[in-house]
């Protein structure tokens, strides 16, 4: 059911997709965040972007509608460099952020270790 959500949204988009990997990733059941909580096989998308906003907003865009495809089917995606994802749906898709955030708090409790990455994503 992914692929077809996958191929309509490129299709919406007119995403330059360039290639599909398919990748089988064990398990990793222990990790908090964790994109592999069970044996699975991942699609591994190669595209071509621009670098300006308009581009940028483009590729948040069909990013956060793959993700929702993702979520719909029990699915995860992979934590990727950008942040397109919304905080909703990177809730959603990683359930173990809330006993991250308790970790991080713990064990760095001003802040010391932080990025645009957990600034958007940790919960406060």
């Amino acid at each position: 059911p992914f692929v077809a959500r996958m191929a309509s949204i490129f299709e919406q988009h007119h995403v330059n997709v360039l290639n599909v990997a398919i990748r089988h990733a064990k398990a990793d059941p222990h990790t908090l965040l964790s994109w592999s909580p069970t044996e699975v096989f991942c699609l591994e998308v190669y595209y071509r972007q621009g670098t300006d906003s308009q581009a940028q907003q483009a590729t948040d865009a069909w990013s956060q509608a793959m993700v929702e495809a993702s979520i719909a089917v029990g699915g995860r995606y992979y934590l990727p460099y950008q942040r397109s994802a919304t905080v909703t749906q990177f809730s959603q898709a990683y359930p173990g952020i809330i006993r991250f955030a308790e970790l991080k708090q713990q064990l760095d409790p001003n802040g010391r270790f932080t990025n645009a990455f957990w600034q958007k994503y940790l919960p406060n």
